[in-house]
C-alpha cells in the first residue's frame, strides 16, 4: 500500500510538473507570436520623427535635443515601470482592438505614436473617430496601474489642461493620408486594464478578435472615455474651442455606442465605481 501510494504521489508530481511546462510553452508561444504578428505591425507603421526632418518640417537639432530627451526618459526608473511586459503589452492591444473595429465603425484608423509623444507627452496611440467635419482625434494613455495615486496623477494632468483652456498635443503627428502635422493637439483619455484582463485581451485579438465585440472590458473602456471627456468638457471654458472639441469627442463617442447597442446612462451606472468612469474619485485639486 506504502508502495503504491508512493507511486500515486510521484505520477501526481509528474502531472503537475508537466502542466506547468505546457502552460509555460503556451505563453511563451502566444508571447512570441503577439509580437510578430501585432507588435511588429504596429511599430512599423508609427508615427516617424525622421519623415519630419526629410520633409524639411523639424531641422536635425531640434529632432537630437527631442531624442536627448528619450534617452533621458529611458535611463530612468520610470521608464522600467512604464515597459514591464504587460504595460507594453496594453498599448499593443487596445491599439489593435481599435484597428479591429472591437469598438466600432466609429473609429476610422489608429496609429502608434513616436518615442517622444509616448514617453515624453504621455499618449501611446492617437484614434481618428466620427464623420467628415465631425470627426475628431483622440489620444490614448494605456496604464495597467490600479494605483489611485498614479491614475489620479494622470487624470488630473487632463484637467489641469482644461481648466487653462489648452489641450494635450502630439508633437509629431500624421494623418490617414500621409501628411505631417507639428504640435497637433486633442482630448487625451487614460484607458485602464488590470494585468491579468491584459493577457486575457491579448489573447482574444490572437485567436478570436470577434468574441471582444460583447466584451464587459470593452463596454468598461467606453465608459471610461465618456466619463473622462464629460468631466473635463465642464472643467474647459464654455463656448471655448476647446470645450467644443471636447464635445464633438463626445458626440462621437454617443454614436459609438448607438452603433454597439449600449446606452449612455447605463454604461455610467454599471461602472460607477471605476475612478477613470468617475474622475471626481481621483482629482483632489485643479491647478
Amino acid at each position: 500500500m506504502e508502495f503504491e501510494s508512493e507511486v500515486g504521489s510521484i505520477r501526481g508530481r509528474m502531472a503537475e510538473e508537466f502542466e506547468t511546462r505546457a502552460k509555460k510553452n503556451l505563453e511563451l508561444a502566444r508571447t512570441e507570436r503577439f509580437e510578430d504578428e501585432v507588435v511588429i505591425p504596429l511599430k512599423a507603421q508609427a508615427i516617424s520623427t525622421e519623415a519630419f526632418v526629410g520633409a524639411g518640417t523639424v531641422r536635425r537639432a531640434m529632432l537630437d535635443d527631442d531624442n536627448a530627451k528619450i534617452a533621458e526618459f529611458r535611463a530612468s526608473e520610470d521608464f522600467e515601470k512604464a515597459n514591464d511586459y504587460e504595460a507594453r503589452t496594453l498599448e499593443f492591444v487596445l491599439q489593435k482592438m481599435f484597428e479591429n473595429k472591437v469598438f466600432g465603425d466609429t473609429v476610422k484608423y489608429a496609429i502608434k505614436t513616436s518615442d517622444y509623444d509616448d514617453y515624453v507627452r504621455g499618449i501611446d496611440f492617437i484614434i481618428d473617430i466620427g464623420e467628415g467635419d465631425e470627426r475628431v482625434l483622440l489620444g490614448v494613455d494605456a496604464t495597467v496601474s490600479i494605483k489611485p495615486e498614479v491614475l489620479a496623477r494622470k487624470v488630473e494632468r487632463n484637467i489641469i489642461a482644461a481648466s487653462r483652456n489648452t489641450l494635450p498635443a502630439v508633437k509629431y503627428y500624421m494623418d490617414i493620408d500621409g501628411n505631417l502635422q507639428l504640435e497637433e493637439t486633442m482630448p487625451r483619455v487614460i484607458l485602464g486594464v488590470d494585468r491579468q484582463t491584459t493577457l486575457r485581451l491579448r489573447n482574444a485579438v490572437l485567436e478570436n478578435p470577434g468574441s471582444l465585440d460583447d466584451d464587459e472590458t470593452v463596454k468598461r473602456l467606453i465608459a471610461q472615455m465618456i466619463g473622462q471627456l464629460e468631466f473635463t468638457y465642464h472643467v474647459a471654458k464654455p463656448g471655448s474651442k476647446v470645450q467644443m472639441k471636447y464635445a464633438r469627442a463626445l458626440q462621437c463617442l454617443e454614436e459609438m455606442c448607438n452603433e454597439k447597442g449600449l446606452e449612455l446612462d447605463e454604461l455610467g451606472q454599471a461602472f460607477k465605481d471605476d475612478g477613470l468612469v468617475n474622475p471626481h474619485r481621483f482629482v483632489s485639486r485643479v491647478q
